[in-house]
């Protein structure tokens, strides 16, 4: 069905296009039926809605059918408008629902939206314990009480994810569908499910097993919620409160103002309000020498982007010199997201070498029955053309999955030299570094990464064109080898704009 977006809203807001996606990011995009169903979701439940990392959902919200009635219109607009996007990704920070987020500072959320949704969806770029840690202290700023959650990432993190959040997660029938990924996610909800109760039919067929024990997991989940609410909620007839010094202390408060508000100043006063966890807090207004904004009460004007100088400075960083040390750090800094960049490749080229087999396998299977079919026709020469016609079928795939093979070699050959090169730019780092005291340390003589690229190397010269060990390849080039480079890079680019700011 065809999809409208008004010229207004054309003309204000950024776009989203899911032919572009930065290898440095991690950034992968949902299918456009995936995206639907997710949507689809939200919109059922919220009034608004933090998108933590999902840019391809938010910015559907500005799509359109072309039959909404007047009710559904004014609930989607009304929902755009009090939703967020929280995302590291500047190129959407024109849109005036923009807020710049790094999860490596998850407690940095303007006050303003502490507590300020009723949902919030997340898809972190790396599926890791650590990252997630992040994403849920995030959530937990975010969510109003009473809120509900929707997380996607693989099923193994179910129980982690469960302990971050303190609360049952439910697992939907509905498993989305990630573009240019070898492992199944699934999706995460705080209540039952609505949309996403159907599966997905951009999906397989999911193993039978699986899928009771799912509903097995939910039902458990159904039946805590269930008694915990009927606990709420008993006949309270014949209970009394024990006599405890504090039912005491509290019934001669409630009828004594005077003394209640006497108790409750000294208790202000003895507040260390330092020790108190930010999530706890609870903010009616924004108090006096806090902003809304970085530099002050009004957003940043719309020529820079939505960033501060400091970013914008660090961006331009790469094409000016500040000195060998800078420069080499530039390098570094460069040669470490190409490495991450191959790793993306090499799992798009493995990819594609597995479904060129699959297609092998098959058109051997319809040769096969073919050959059968003509031994008992009559059509001769007819039957013999289309045997020779799938026979040079399966050569021409035979031959793209030789020149598939030879083509990964070349690719590892070169990340080889590319690994080299890394750990020879860390060792001229570390011989141009000046012994000092910094937030940020530039690379140990011993690469502590070099090992992390070697054995992603191994592992892709040696893993079958299959789905089981690409999946489980993926979900290791995103937590093992990934990671350790990504973080190296944030190292750097903090010693960059030292380097900058020493001249």
């Amino acid at each position: 069905m065809p999809v409208h977006v008004s010229s207004a809203s054309a003309r204000t807001r950024s776009t989203f296009d899911a032919s572009h996606a930065k290898g440095e990011f991690n950034q992968y995009w949902y299918s456009q039926g995936t995206i639907n169903a997710l949507v689809q979701e939200v919109v059922h439940h919220a009034t608004a809605c933090a998108f933590l990392s999902t840019p391809s959902l938010f910015f559907s919200l500005d799509q359109r059918r072309g039959d909404e009635s007047k009710e559904e219109e004014a609930r989607l607009t009304e929902l755009r408008q009090r939703s967020r996007l929280f995302e590291y990704d500047g190129q959407w920070a024109g849109d005036e629902c923009f807020v710049r987020y790094d999860f490596y500072q998850p407690e940095q959320v303007p006050i303003q939206h502490m507590a300020a949704f009723d949902f919030v969806v997340a898809d972190p770029p790396f599926i890791t314990a650590e990252v997630w840690e992040r994403y849920a202290a995030t959530a937990k700023l975010l969510l109003k009480e009473g809120g509900k959650l929707l997380f996607t990432t693989v099923l193994e993190n179910h129980t982690m994810l469960e302990n971050l959040m303190d609360r049952p997660l439910f697992i939907a029938a509905f498993y989305p569908l990630v573009e240019h990924l070898t492992y199944q996610y699934v999706c995460f909800l705080s209540y039952e499910p609505t949309v996403l109760s159907q599966p997905n039919p951009e999906v397989g067929e999911v193993d039978p097993k699986m899928i009771a024990a799912i509903r097995m997991a939910n039902d458990l989940r159904s039946s805590e919620k269930e008694f915990a609410l009927q606990m709420a909620m008993r006949k309270r007839e014949g209970e009394e409160r024990l006599p405890t010094a504090a039912y005491e202390r509290d019934l001669q408060l409630a009828n004594d103002p005077v003394l209640r508000r006497k108790i409750e100043e000294e208790e202000r006063r003895g507040v260390d309000w330092d020790s108190i966890p930010i999530e706890k807090m609870e903010w009616g207004h924004i108090p006096e020498g806090l902003t809304m904004y970085p530099e002050g009460s009004a957003p940043l004007p719309p020529g820079t982007g939505g960033k501060t100088a400091e970013a914008a400075g660090a961006e331009a960083a790469a094409s000016e010199s500040f000195g060998p040390e800078y420069d080499a750090c530039v390098k570094l800094r460069a040669d470490l997201d190409a490495f991450k960049g191959c790793i993306d490749a090499m799992q798009r080229h493995m990819d594609e070498q597995m479904k060129l087999r699959r297609q092998r396998v098959k058109l051997t299977k319809e040769l096969a029955a073919l050959k059968e079919q003509s031994q008992t026709d009559d059509k001769g020469s007819d039957a013999e053309g289309a045997v020779l016609a799938m026979e040079a079928q399966i050569d021409e795939v035979t031959a793209a999955i030789n020149a598939n093979e030879t083509e990964r070699t070349e690719r590892l050959d070169a990340m080889e030299q590319l690994a080299d090169r890394i750990e020879q730019v860390e060792r001229t780092l570390a011989s141009l570094r000046v012994p000092q005291t910094s937030s940020t340390s530039c690379a140990a003589e011993e690469v502590p990464y070099a090992s992390v690229m070697a054995d992603c190397i191994a592992a892709y010269r040696k893993v079958e064109a299959k789905r089981a060990p690409l999946q489980e390849l993926a979900a290791d080039a995103t937590g093992r080898y990934k990671f350790p480079l990504f973080a190296r890079m944030k190292e750097l680019l903090k010693r960059i704009k030292e380097l900058k700011h020493a001249q």
